[in-house]
């Protein structure tokens, strides 16, 4: 019998899908992040790389589960933005429907 592969495999833990689009004025990155709170977020920005960083603290912790596929635990994801942008006027919101959106204004030339 096939068993399901459990998710996440160790390689993949802490990998968090993103979005990056550019409008003429800006890049935004976006993400879900259900379940994650303000206070367990960090948001970083170093010479056009961004890093996104957190803890996702599953709620039901003395459960017997018969399967688990999402995921729970520590994450980080990197990503270089592809032109300069002005880190002091970045914006980040966390809607309540766990919806990231991170602006970054292009700095004109």
């Amino acid at each position: 019998m096939k068993q399901d592969k459990k998710w996440p495999d160790p390689q993949d833990e802490g990998k968090l899908p993103i979005d990056v689009y550019e409008t003429d004025k800006e890049f935004v990155i976006r993400t879900v992040l259900a379940g994650v709170k303000q206070e367990d977020l960090d948001i970083s920005i170093v010479d056009n790389i961004v890093t996104i960083s957190g803890n996702r603290i599953d709620p039901v912790q003395d459960a017997q589960f018969t399967k688990k596929e999402i995921f729970w635990g520590p994450f980080k994801r990197t990503c270089t933005l592809p032109a300069d942008v002005d880190p002091d006027k970045s914006d980040a919101t966390l809607n309540n429907k766990g919806m990231l959106l991170l602006s970054f204004p292009k700095i004109s030339k």
